[in-house]
């Protein structure tokens, strides 16, 4: 966290020594290291293999929408990731749409943090649509997002239209 690892150089030397051959890592916090979308498309290729991930996180990367599409395609496979930490990395409404085919797909995620994102109502409306056909999400965090009235009803309508019960333990 926090060590500014961006540099192709530094991304090499830290999949090759430490993702390549341990693949019993549970929790990898790559936050605040400024990688951007370019950073991430380089960690996502460790994404794919057998790894034993039950947290990720990502936040404060500055990776974009695009860097989304990214870490959504890289840990596709992963089916152990729990937790996934997306704060503070400029997602937008596009990032939320990246991410909306994964969720529809992933029946793992329980805890997913999107705060600080700029998603705006269009975002929590397509993140609503989203999650009314997924049950698993028992932690959603969406505080600074500036989602104003009509995102907060499109959230409150995913509680209302939900096809399987929702039990969600926390939503800022």
């Amino acid at each position: 966290s926090g060590n500014k690892i961006f540099i192709d150089e530094e991304i090499n030397l830290l999949a090759k020594n430490v993702l390549e051959d341990n693949k019993s890592i549970k929790v990898l916090n790559l936050s605040r290291n400024s990688m951007g979308n370019e950073g991430i498309q380089q960690y996502c290729v460790f994404f794919y293999r057998d790894f034993k991930l039950t947290e990720l996180n990502l936040e404060f990367n500055n990776i974009g929408s695009a860097g989304a599409s990214s870490i959504c395609h890289g840990i596709a496979n992963c089916r152990t990731i729990q937790k996934l930490r997306l704060r503070g990395n400029h997602l937008g409404a596009s990032g939320v749409r990246a991410l909306k085919d994964f969720l529809y797909t992933n029946d793992i995620i329980e805890d997913i943090d999107l705060s600080d994102n700029k998603i705006g109502a269009k975002g929590a409306e397509i993140l609503g649509e989203c999650l009314k056909q997924s049950n698993n999400i028992r932690r959603l965090l969406l505080g600074h997002n500036y989602i104003k009235a009509e995102g907060i009803g499109a959230i409150m309508e995913m509680f209302r239209q939900s096809e399987a019960p929702l039990v969600m333990e926390e939503l800022d």
